[in-house]
């Protein structure tokens, strides 16, 4: 192998959303129009491959994966394509979408597909990463990732750093608060005092303490990226690819749960993603099932 294997793994080791965001730091002038199918589209397919795979059904038990095995990486390029040719709920269809058209997956036979898989594994673990996919779909060359990353780790960014840490805290309420719900929706199933109680525990739910505590670890979360974008302001080495991540994800969290006083757009002002704030109290499925 042309590269180091050593070094690469550094990365190819991460979490899913870490590898993604090494990848989007090392190639963004080039993929930064892709970053929204990448994070939408491949990152949750993946995961929910993986989930698939170890038969986990709530995101609140998931542990993030770093990579799956070719049997796995076959099943979630199958539900790729599916992912991207299912209409939205307002109709259109990824597929059609001629700008994210370098995002596409192939539509290969099996024999095909476990040659591709072959190909993309760099490391040659018999195993495929989100980063050997990454570099694989966008056809970026795995010398020039190494060279980038080696220089990412020099130049970490403080400001970023509280901001990934800020979001880390508001995962860690969110998984309590579906773990909690979960149960309650588990208790508030048919007519007794139990069942009466869950239920109006249930429909209280966002008013309560752990949802107040949410909405202040989202500010805090937010203004952390705030700050870390103005004292990234004319600096060559931020790393672009993880500030967009951070931002679009806690944008995410903020529509799908809502936050009293948060800003209603993202700090780039990028078009809203998602359901309303209260979706998911009113909702019969939790938000982080994966079907």
């Amino acid at each position: 192998m042309s590269f180091d294997v050593a070094n690469f793994n550094v990365w190819a080791q991460k979490p899913f959303k870490e590898q993604a965001q090494a990848f989007l730091n090392a190639f963004w002038d080039d993929v930064q129009d892709q970053a929204e199918f990448i994070y939408t589209i491949s990152y949750k397919t993946l995961r929910a491959a993986d989930m698939h795979k170890k038969g986990i059904e709530y995101l609140y038990e998931y542990r993030e994966g770093i990579d799956v095995d070719f049997v796995t990486g076959l099943y979630f390029y199958e539900k790729l394509w599916e992912r991207v040719h299912k209409p939205e709920m307002d109709g259109t269809v990824w597929a059609e979408k001629s700008e994210f058209s370098r995002s596409m997956p192939v539509k290969m036979t099996a024999v095909e597909r476990k040659n591709s898989l072959s190909d993309q594994d760099l490391n040659s673990d018999n195993r495929i990463s989100f980063l050997e996919y990454l570099l694989h779909q966008y056809a970026a060359d795995p010398e020039e990732f190494i060279r980038s990353s080696l220089e990412q780790l020099k130049s970490l960014d403080p400001n970023l750093d509280k901001a990934q840490k800020a979001l880390v805290e508001v995962n860690s309420k969110l998984t309590e608060i579906e773990k909690q719900k979960a149960q309650l929706k588990k208790d508030a199933k048919g007519d007794g005092p139990k069942a009466k109680k869950a239920q109006f525990q249930l429909k209280s739910m966002k008013n309560s303490q752990m949802v107040s505590d949410l909405n202040a670890r989202l500010l805090k979360a937010e203004a952390a990226i705030r700050a870390a974008q103005r004292a990234a302001k004319g600096s060559t080495a931020h790393p672009q690819g993880t500030a967009w991540w951070v931002e679009r994800e806690l944008q995410e969290v903020k529509e799908l749960y809502g936050a009293a006083g948060a800003r209603n757009k993202s700090v780039n002002g990028p078009k809203k993603h998602g359901k309303k704030a209260d979706a998911w109290i009113k909702n019969k499925e939790p938000k982080w099932k994966v079907k």
